[in-house]
């Protein structure tokens, strides 16, 4: 049934149904939650959101987990090599506590947690003080699922985070985001790590958030050429080596 267009697709509903049968398919592997519908307190991987629709007003903020003991993995590279069931109940128990943002003038105590957490190398404990739940989980085609959004009134860290000598450098540099994106890529942080970071808004000379899914493009895409040109001349080799 599923095939190469499938693939290409990513849910764009090439094949003309009316839904993906994939992503409905998996839908049946995320759990159900119940939420506190007044305060959450619980573990940020560390992890963010930054959605695109509405541009350039989108909505943004940390992805926290109900629980404070759950080993809960945003990172992809984490995630390579586990089963279906495990992804999905993983990520899908991360609610997305997020409020309307325009990207070039990302202020706002809330704001400025979440970008404190994109920064952090480890899980920090978050309290999140509900206002509203407005939907249900969601399914992407390039990130990872997530739980139901929350409108929060409030988002503190209640935990010291761990930055990178190096993060706190370049943020103070106002560098280009290019540039930076190649040098934090070869002082050894994460891909998945520093797309966070560029989405949080803390990169580049022009500081502005950058939605989720365009950031996973950008760092793949300015990694991809460093790496090309550091190969491209390389010999040609006639058998594999291990």
């Amino acid at each position: 049934m599923f095939g190469e267009l499938c693939v290409r697709c990513k849910g764009r509903l090439w094949c003309g149904l009316p839904k993906c049968p994939i992503l409905e398919a998996a839908k049946n592997y995320m759990p159900r939650l119940q939420i506190n519908p007044n305060d959450i307190f619980g573990l940020s991987p560390p992890s963010i959101f930054v959605g695109r629709f509405g541009y350039p007003n989108v909505l943004a903020g940390p992805l926290v987990s109900q629980s404070e003991e759950a080993s809960v993995i945003a990172d992809t590279s984490n995630l390579y090599g586990k089963d279906l069931d495990f992804v999905m109940k993983n990520t899908s128990s991360l609610l997305r506590a997020s409020i309307k943002v325009n990207v070039k003038k990302p202020y706002g105590k809330i704001i400025d947690v979440t970008q404190e957490i994109s920064m952090s190398t480890k899980p920090l404990d978050t309290e999140v003080q509900v206002e509203k739940i407005r939907m249900a989980p969601s399914l992407d085609t390039f990130f990872h699922p997530t739980g139901p959004l929350i409108i929060p009134r409030k988002v503190d860290v209640v935990d010291n985070p761990a930055i990178p000598r190096k993060v706190d450098s370049v943020v103070e540099e106002r560098l280009k985001a290019n540039k930076v994106i190649i040098e934090l890529y070869n002082y050894g942080l994460s891909v998945d790590y520093i797309q966070r970071i560029l989405s949080a808004g803390v990169l580049g000379s022009d500081k502005k958030l950058v939605p989720t899914r365009w950031s996973i493009t950008a760092v793949d895409d300015a990694i991809g050429k460093y790496l090309l040109e550091k190969i491209r001349d390389y010999e040609i080799i006639s058998e594999i080596k291990y």
